[in-house]
């Protein structure tokens, strides 16, 4: 568990840093391995605490063009802000949409970051993923036996023909729209 201890601590900016093994989080994408390492600061106002700071993880991803397991880093941001009231909290505590600010009771020791640890790598999982050593090239660069001549072919004849103007739709220009 990703835990930010909050007993005694006075109004301003504090710096922390905290980690867990991805095999011990609930609910863990399986692409992630390793130690998820957590940085940043918590800035208390009040009754209010905001967590701001920065995830980093690695992932084991499959390369969408060569399908290649390789590994990348993922870094994520993270800004999750609680609030230390106890009505607030027992009112909402069952809830299963809870929306920021969370509440916490105002007896609490300690502040719970996981799940939202677990969301902001979920979605920070890159959607097309390409191995480094495939990054920036083209697919004909990568496999030149991809492209045939038939496709030059069509390639040629698609802008041949948008180069002329079909003689059928020569009448549309002529049409004229009157502004009643």
């Amino acid at each position: 568990m990703l835990k930010l201890t909050i007993k005694g601590l006075k109004d301003g900016v504090h710096s922390f840093a905290c980690s867990e093994d991805a095999a011990a989080v609930d609910g863990m994408f399986p692409q992630y391995y390793g130690e998820i390492a957590v940085s940043g600061e918590v800035r208390k106002i009040g009754s209010r605490y905001i967590v701001c700071g920065s995830i980093e993880c690695m992932a084991r991803l499959e390369c969408d063009i060569s399908n290649e397991t390789y590994e990348e880093r993922i870094t994520a941001e993270l800004q999750v802000s609680f609030v230390a009231d106890s009505d607030l909290y027992h009112e909402h505590k069952d809830s299963p949409d809870l929306e920021q600010p969370y509440y916490i009771h105002e007896d609490a020791s300690v502040i719970d970051i996981t799940e939202e640890v677990r969301q902001q790598l979920g979605v920070s999982l890159p959607m097309k993923r390409v191995a480094p050593a495939y990054r920036g090239r083209s697919l004909e660069e990568l496999y030149p036996s991809v492209r045939t001549s038939s496709d030059q072919e069509a390639t040629d004849s698609d802008s041949h023909h948008a180069q002329e103007t079909d003689a059928r739709w020569e009448a549309l220009k002529k049409i004229k729209f009157s502004d009643n």
